[in-house]
């Protein structure tokens, strides 16, 4: 399919290839529609919201963050529902020093799952990011970054 790719990284500045850094998250979308093609480099696994508000992590194969040498990468596909959400996020979203990735993803995916009926995509980061990180300072750089598949 010789078609137009829309691309998302997620990752902290200076974690952008070549400047060495933390580690992101990649997804594209192309064609056919609602198609995803993920890669990992040590961030923790995108959320996929589906229409009825069930909240998944799919398991990515992880690769060697970007910025600590050459690293092989693999890359794994997803099809999407037309209304489906994609969440990318970076670690501090999730990670506490009172919990872990694995309890903190818990909590995104009760975070997203209680808000996934909310008509925009605003809505939705502004609701998801209230509910983990609340009125005070983060520990951490939090980003969260939402795409819906369309029909």
């Amino acid at each position: 399919w010789p078609a137009p790719r829309a691309g998302w990284w997620v990752g902290a500045p200076g974690g952008a290839p070549g400047g060495g850094g933390p580690p992101s998250l990649s997804a594209f979308s192309a064609r056919p529609p609602r198609r995803c093609t993920m890669a990992a480099a040590g961030h923790p696994p995108p959320a996929v919201v589906s229409p009825s508000g069930e909240v998944t992590f799919p398991p990515l194969p992880s690769g060697t963050p970007i910025g600590l040498g050459v690293g092989a990468f693999e890359s794994h596909d997803l099809h999407l529902d037309a209304g489906t959400v994609l969440a990318l996020y970076t670690d501090g979203l999730i990670e506490t020093r009172q919990a872990d990735l694995d309890a903190g993803m818990a909590r995104l995916g009760t975070a997203l799952a209680g808000a996934a009926a909310l008509p925009t995509l605003e809505g939705l980061c502004a609701a998801v990011v209230g509910a983990i990180v609340g009125d005070g300072p983060a520990e951490d750089d939090v980003a969260l970054l939402m795409a819906r598949t369309r029909a």
